[in-house]
């Protein structure tokens, strides 16, 4: 481990997994060599299950295996575990070196695809001493010549010309703060690749790579790969939320002119307008879950954002004259992003009005039709009582008419029968009045007694006051009648009424 640490870092390769992948990282760490290293169960095993890995801010580095050809390294980030392979060599950097440590490099690749390991993210990190403004021609060669050549015979790699290293307007170049790297002028470069890139290649130059190497770089290129993760997956899902924004755009104005059409043409249908509604609720439904999920993926990259910001600010120069363009071209591409999904959840929350705003509507079309219906039937049920008040009135005096002729006709036959039993003579004995009001009596109450009976009939109760006075003035005046009947009688002959 001594003669380890005396040689310089000369390059690095990261692979970068999900920390819930802890089978992959196990199988991961097996595959590159580390368990040859350790015993049987290895260190990563041992990390996990003791609970050693922690939510971090920063890179933390867990273990460390120096060893040939390469060190390895364990470190966790707030979201994704790193494993880093680490190349050392007594001198500077050298092309052979470099070489060989791509070829490993493919070499682990294929075959940590062929165990089908689910790796999230991998970037190789090519270091060498500090010089000019760019990567070094040397460096640029071998980086464009090795996977560039071996992309033709290689399917993880893209392609022939996969890595396209050159110094002409695509290598971006960063000044590092020196006291992260030894003094100087660090400088890192992200290296061209064609999209989509088999991964990606940046050169770092600095007197003291170690620290840089091993944490603040993967901390860095983590953010990076979260942030174009989250941005591409947003990129694949705007076009069918914005495809669904402008699908119900165009039906909720195709429904408003329809209603439109309706009511200027006077043909408003209740039925039509509520299942309109129902449209419109299952739109504005659709609308209000696209909107929740731009909202969430416009929190989630504004807080990656905001991660970079930070780590670029702590890791990058602040001197005078210091360049940043790796910084500027990521804030620039994914701070596009974030207002782009600004920009969708705008347009997402004014169709959302938009559509609440139809559906108010609809539905005050559909109470004005109801309140119109309602009306009619109110207009119709005041006729109906009408109708029926006037039938009650004609009924009223059809039912008085009848019974001033029952009376009538009852008082002329009792009248009469009263004159045939006793005689014509022997009743016009009597005064007028006393004569009369037996007849009266008995014909009043035959007549109402009528009435009320009829109603006792139909209601089948018999406690009705009106039927019982008019039994009481019947039977009274009949009582009455037969006791003048025989007051005539006991007095024929004795003398007149006076």
């Amino acid at each position: 481990m001594a003669a380890s640490e005396k040689k310089r870092i000369t390059a690095a390769h990261y692979f970068y997994l999900l920390k819930e992948e802890e089978d992959g990282l196990r199988r991961l760490w097996r595959l590159l060599g580390a368990a040859e290293r350790l015993d049987a169960a290895g260190a990563v095993a041992g990390l996990l299950a003791d609970g050693s890995v922690s939510p971090s801010e920063s890179c933390s580095l867990l273990h460390y295996l120096p060893g040939a050809p390469m060190d390895l390294c364990l470190a966790m980030l707030p979201n994704l575990a790193v494993v880093e392979m680490v190349q050392r060599a007594d001198e500077g950097p050298v092309p052979q070196a470099w070489n060989a440590f791509l070829e490993v490099v493919i070499s682990q690749r294929e075959h940590i695809a062929g165990e089908g390991v689910s790796v999230f993210g991998e970037t190789t990190l090519l270091v060498e001493p500090p010089g000019g403004e760019a990567p070094g021609k040397e460096l640029l060669e071998v980086t464009a010549a090795r996977v560039g050549g071996q992309a033709a015979a290689d399917p993880l790699l893209g392609g022939p010309g996969a890595l396209v290293a050159t110094s002409a307007g695509r290598v971006l170049s960063s000044d590092i703060d020196p006291e992260l790297a030894g003094g100087g002028r660090p400088r890192l470069h992200r290296l061209s690749a064609p999209d989509p890139a088999p991964w990606e290649f940046y050169a770092l130059s600095a007197a003291e790579p170690e620290s840089f190497v091993t944490g603040d770089f993967p901390e860095l290129d983590s953010l990076l790969k979260e942030l174009d993760r989250a941005a591409g997956y947003f990129r694949q899902q705007k076009d069918s939320v914005v495809d669904e924004r402008t699908g119900v755009d165009g039906r909720v104005g195709a429904l408003l002119h329809k209603q439109t059409v309706y009511m200027r043409d006077g043909k408003p249908d209740t039925s039509e307008l509520e299942e309109s509604i129902t449209d419109l609720s299952r739109m504005f439904g659709l609308l209000a879950t696209d909107s929740l999920m731009v909202r969430r993926a416009e929190r989630h990259l504004g807080h990656d954002l905001n991660r970079l910001r930070k780590s670029l600010s702590r890791i990058m120069s602040g001197g005078a004259g210091a360049a940043d363009e790796i910084g500027d071209y990521y804030l620039s591409l994914y701070g596009g992003d974030l207002e782009s999904i600004r920009n969708v959840a705008l347009d997402l929350e004014n169709s959302r009005q938009n559509a609440e705003a139809a559906i108010g509507v609809v539905r005050t079309q559909v109470e004005l039709l109801r309140a119109e219906e309602e009306a009619g039937i109110q207009d119709q049920t005041r006729r109906l009582l009408g109708q029926s008040l006037k039938l009650q009135e004609e009924g009223l005096a059809l039912q008085m008419a009848a019974v001033l002729i029952e009376f009538v006709v009852v008082f002329y036959y009792v009248i009469k029968s009263w004159e045939g039993v006793l005689g014509p003579g022997t009743v016009e004995e009597l005064p007028p009045l006393l004569r009369m009001a037996p007849v009266f009596g008995i014909a009043a109450g035959t007549a109402i007694g009528t009435h009320f009976l009829a109603r006792a009939l139909k209601s089948r109760n018999w406690k009705s006051p009106g039927l019982w006075i008019s039994a009481m003035l019947m039977v009274s005046s009949i009582v009455g009648l037969v006791i003048l009947s025989l007051m005539l009688v006991g007095t024929l002959g004795g003398g007149h009424w006076t």
